[in-house]
């Protein structure tokens, strides 16, 4: 575990507080005669006192536990997002305390220690909240789901902050972020160790009849592998939002960016943006909005758009049952071309829309919708100059949901469309989901959801293999149900399947895939706090092109958790 997490244990223990003022007694009333009582036993007493007794705080949560993948085959396909516990390990220790009476309260959360992948977090609030500090440490080791064998991969993440209310509509506040990225990755691709850097600064509180925030951040990339530019961007920005009657709200906002990098000559960029919402009725708003992107990058030598300027509206409107909403926007491009001899103004219009209402008291139903046309499409300086970018774009979305009480289901389709119409080429896409969750008894809840996505795809390009035929069919199942055995038990089970299908013509892995996953858990809490968990979860994948991306794996997982 890196030193780093050892301040915030140091933090916790350096922390103290003053007892709150107690108010006054009020004036005690006249005494009235009260009925004689018959005098209680000891036993009486004794059980009274109990019952007045406070609960004994328990700050202190460990927790052990030990795991077996029970794994044959492909360990890299497994292990591709995370890497799971395994043998005997701690899945964490936490320290909680709480100061009510001082206004001061923390806690220390360190998970997975000593494992491949962990995590460290806490927080400290001082003065009933007006002070806060944050913050976390994490490892991630995983693997790129090949074949053969390459490097292990790795993502570290260190993230800090302070926020101070000076007063109860005014604040200060600081973050860190460092992200530390080690991927070798499989060929064609070229590995890359990287680390990137950021600080802000944030004030922001109430001025007149409005609010402000001014920040400034410094964002730092560094490349390991000397492959691409070292870079620093130092960004300032300040926004106001106006708010001059209830009804009317206008926001502006400037930022400046200063782009640097060893041995190049310097960038810039400056964003201004006016934005306003307005209140037409009592049913009926609009949004109006405008902003303008400058650039200049001198150290890109190929092209870039230097210029964006945007304009977009939208009116909603609400009825009893139903709401409905329309918008528009365009976006204008000033483009260099490839060779940067040329400035092209290509233009984007879009145009959307959202319907929304109840069919019937247990039944809504929602539509919504955008189309995007492009206008001046930019040639290429390829040796092919029709235009790489897509004409068209178009989104259609139909759902239904709704239910009795206790059985809430959805019905959805989803279709997407891209074009380009210079190049004959074109994709969609077409979702389909269906789902619901029943609450069978006050104890016992069931889900399920099935999801299907469909691709299609066309160039002017005869040759074989055309693009078709990579164009896969994806399904996805997904039941499971919560069962709360008593107050202090639960059991869960959840299965999932996926398959994937298409032509697959040069035969690569990943195309043709399948995979079964079913995971069992059960938790039991004791009344002293104490709590023993049981996993059991059998998982299967299978490739039907390369099976040396194939893994089964039985995982039992056993945990339990004490306080102190």
């Amino acid at each position: 575990m890196p030193v780093r997490a050892c301040w915030w244990a140091v933090a916790l223990l350096m922390m103290s507080g003053a007892a709150l003022a107690q108010d006054p007694p009020p004036p005690a009333e006249p005494e009235k005669a009260a009925p004689q009582e018959p005098a209680q036993t000891p036993s009486e007493e004794k059980k009274e006192e109990q019952e007045a007794k406070p609960e004994r705080l328990r700050p202190v949560t460990l927790g052990l536990g030990w795991s077996d993948w029970n794994l044959s085959g492909n360990a890299r396909r497994f292990r591709q997002y995370a890497t799971p516990p395994e043998s005997l390990f701690t899945p964490g220790l936490r320290y909680d305390r709480l100061g009510l009476r001082s206004g001061h309260q923390a806690f220390l959360a360190l998970k997975g220690l000593g494992e491949e992948d962990y995590r460290s977090e806490g927080q400290i609030d001082l003065w009933h909240g007006r002070l806060r500090l944050e913050g976390f440490l994490a490892r991630s080791r995983f693997f790129e789901p090949t074949p053969v064998v390459i490097g292990q991969s790795e993502d570290r993440d260190t993230d800090g902050s302070l926020k101070l209310f000076l007063s109860w509509t005014f604040s200060i506040s600081a973050r860190y972020t460092l992200l530390e990225e080690t991927n070798p990755r499989d060929v064609p691709l070229e590995p890359f160790v990287q680390k990137t850097r950021s600080t802000d600064l944030v004030a922001a509180g109430r001025l007149g009849n409005g609010q402000v925030r001014l920040s400034l951040s410094d964002w730092r990339y560094f490349d390991r592998t000397l492959v691409l530019r070292d870079t620093r961007v130092e960004r300032w920005q300040l926004r106001y939002l106006w708010e001059p009657t209830p009804t009317v709200g206008i926001e502006g906002a400037y930022a400046h960016m200063n782009i640097t990098q060893p041995a190049a000559p310097s960038g810039r960029a400056e964003v201004l943006s006016l934005a306003g919402d307005v209140a037409a009725g009592p049913s009926t708003n609009l949004d109006l909005g405008y902003r303008r992107d400058k650039i200049g990058l001198p150290v890109v030598a190929n092209a870039y758009s230097r210029e964006q300027r945007l304009f977009r509206a939208r009116m909603s409107h609400r009825w009893r049952r139903w709401s409905a909403q329309f918008g528009v926007q365009y976006r204008e491009l000033e483009r260099l071309r490839g060779n940067q001899l040329f400035v092209d103004v290509p233009a984007y219009v879009t145009f959307d829309g959202r319907l929304s209402g109840r069919i019937s008291p247990q039944w809504r139903l929602t539509l919504r919708g955008w189309a995007q046309d492009l206008s001046d499409e930019p040639p290429m300086t390829t040796s092919d100059t029709r235009s790489l970018l897509w004409s068209g774009r178009q989104l259609f979305q139909v759902r239904l949901e709704g239910g009795p009480p206790d059985l809430g289901s959805y019905l959805s389709f989803t279709h997407r469309n891209w074009d380009n119409g210079a190049r004959g080429s074109s994709l969609s896409l077409n979702q389909f989901q269906i789902g619901g969750t029943w609450t069978a008894s006050p104890v016992l809840e069931v889900f399920a959801e099935y999801s299907h996505e469909a691709w299609s795809a066309k160039t002017d390009v005869a040759a074989a293999p055309v693009i078709g035929l990579f164009a896969p069919n994806a399904h996805v199942i997904a039941a499971g149900a919560n069962w709360s055995v008593g107050p202090r038990s639960f059991v869960g089970l959840s299965y999932s399947t996926f398959w994937t299908e298409n032509d697959n013509p040069l035969q690569l892995r990943d195309g043709n895939t399948r995979g079964h996953f079913l995971t069992i858990q059960a938790r039991h809490l004791f009344p002293s706090g104490h709590e023993v968990g049981l996993l059991i979860a059998p998982w299967t994948y299978t490739d039907k092109v390369v099976g040396a991306m194939d893994y089964d794996a039985a995982i039992v997982m056993v945990t339990g958790s004490a306080r102190f």
